[in-house]
């Protein structure tokens, strides 16, 4: 960790140099693993978890505060009929039908993967016929029919073929939304670092707030290198408008969590002198 702090101290030392805009590293926040759970779930392989740490909110799945489904990824000697399409293959499961409630009973609910993938591919494995060895492939597999009944998504009693044919898991998804409207939204917290284009939000962001300082006022059209962005949130992915602050280098140093931003003491100089000077203009 030191090694890289001094490296990126020299980086930034270079950066001050050629009148570049520094934006602050958080040292903690930004080097750290990504959010491996919510990768895996919006993963076609998905994530074997414990039947026990599944809860039921409103008939449907729910796990570590994301809507799931669940599906079989062990297709054994189907394997092959399945990828070449001769059959539809296991079925995936929006919420505890018949089928899941058999399944429990004789204790072969652990089988099952979770995932909030919307393609409707998921990755199976199981054993090719023609070289009599375990294969895995992604396979576009169908939905339970015993799901949509007991939900009775889109009015499926009614017209079952045509739910069932055109049943779409984005659609599934969406219309679902609202019963976890209360639950932890994702806003970039999964990820590492800045967006990609946060050049150009940053720039926009302080050409909207007139190139001043939202703490002490300091106008700094002139010094754009020492006006900063900050994320009140620490999320670094989440460029909505009200989670940008626009400050003073000075200033952002200042922020909670920020005792590692270094500011020199010819910015600082500056920053105080210019400070000074548009006060007595006032």
């Amino acid at each position: 960790m030191q090694e890289i702090s001094e490296i990126l101290h020299a980086l930034r030392e270079i950066a001050i140099s050629m009148g570049g805009e520094l934006y602050s590293i958080d040292m903690e926040a930004d080097i750290k693993p990504i959010n491996t759970l919510v990768q895996q779930l919006s993963s076609r392989r998905g994530l074997e978890i414990d039947i026990e740490e599944i809860e039921i909110k409103d008939g449907l799945f729910l796990y570590q505060g994301h809507h799931i489904l669940l599906f079989i990824p062990d297709h054994g000697q189907r394997f092959t009929d399945t990828i070449n399409g001769n059959q539809e293959g296991n079925k995936y499961h929006l919420t505890e039908c018949t089928t899941l409630e058999n399944m429990r009973a004789n204790g072969r609910f652990n089988r099952y993967q979770a995932t909030n993938n919307t393609e409707g591919i998921f990755q199976i494995y199981g054993i090719d016929l023609v070289t009599q060895t375990h294969k895995d492939a992604e396979v576009r597999l169908h939905v339970c029919k015993h799901c949509l009944r007991k939900l009775d998504y889109q009015n499926y009693s009614s017209n079952r073929d045509e739910v069932y044919k055109k049943f779409s898991l984005e659609e599934f998804f969406i219309t679902y939304a609202t019963n976890f409207a209360d639950l932890p939204k994702d806003i970039g917290q999964s990820k590492n670092g800045y967006a990609d284009n946060w050049q150009v939000v940053s720039n926009k962001i302080r050409e909207e707030r007139r190139w001043r300082c939202e703490k002490c006022g300091v106008l700094l059209d002139q010094y754009k290198n020492l006006l900063h962005v900050h994320h009140r949130n620490g999320v670094k992915q989440d460029n909505n408008r009200e989670n940008l602050v626009v400050l003073c280098a000075e200033c952002h140093s200042n922020q909670p969590k920020h005792g590692h931003m270094r500011v020199k003491d010819k910015d600082l100089l500056l920053l105080r002198r210019i400070r000074a000077m548009q006060k007595s203009w006032e």
